[in-house]
């Protein structure tokens, strides 16, 4: 493929623009990152839909990752997961614990 071609099907990919989440939206979120916080020790498995910015062009995708939250990091504002994924907490849109007993 020439560098034209590439070019052209760069122009032609599709990005999505970043969802501004409402004031309760955050609320939510943040109460399932505290109950995350809480139940660290265990490791518990969880599911988290974020937004990833497009490294070429304006927007980005929303993708889901999931895995075993290993920390948050409150400085840097992210989650990390035992997997090796560290996903920035202010891109969240869903955060889902999966199996896992209240606190």
């Amino acid at each position: 493929m020439s560098g034209y071609e590439g070019a052209i099907q760069e122009t032609a990919r599709r990005t999505e623009k970043r969802v501004e989440l409402d004031e309760s939206e955050k609320s939510v979120i943040d109460e399932q990152l505290k109950r995350i916080q809480a139940m660290l020790t265990e490791q518990p498995e969880v599911r988290i839909t974020y937004f990833l910015p497009d490294e070429y062009k304006e927007g980005g995708a929303y993708v889901t990752a999931t895995g075993h939250a290993r920390k948050i990091e409150t400085v840097e504002h992210v989650l990390i997961l035992r997997e090796g994924d560290r996903i920035p907490i202010p891109d969240m849109i869903a955060v889902d614990i999966i199996n896992a007993a209240e606190p």
